[in-house]
């Protein structure tokens, strides 16, 4: 997702919702993946 944003203006967040007991791997790939 990141490459297809990139060069617009559009942004990639996360949100603070995450599965629970997985937030830790969630942030972690959102981070590794550009967002």
């Amino acid at each position: 997702m990141a490459s297809r944003v990139a060069g617009s203006s559009a942004v990639l967040v996360d949100t603070r919702k995450t599965t629970p007991g997985w937030r830790v791997l969630e942030k972690y790939a959102v981070r590794m993946g550009g967002g």
